[in-house]
């Protein structure tokens, strides 16, 4: 069968293969990247992400 699942759940496949490893996941470079994004986010001003958002 084929599957045409998307990029979040590739990224939750290898979360859970990390996990299983028992490594940290949250060392993992996604991880670090989402949260320098979420940071970035919580920056800027609400009317202006009001803006991107339309």
């Amino acid at each position: 069968m084929v599957s045409f699942r998307g990029d979040a759940h590739k990224f939750y496949l290898k979360l859970k293969k990390e996990a299983a490893k028992g490594l940290n996941s949250e060392k993992l470079r996604e991880i670090q990247e989402l949260k320098e994004i979420k940071n970035f986010y919580e920056t800027i001003d609400t009317s202006t992400l009001e803006n991107i958002h339309h």
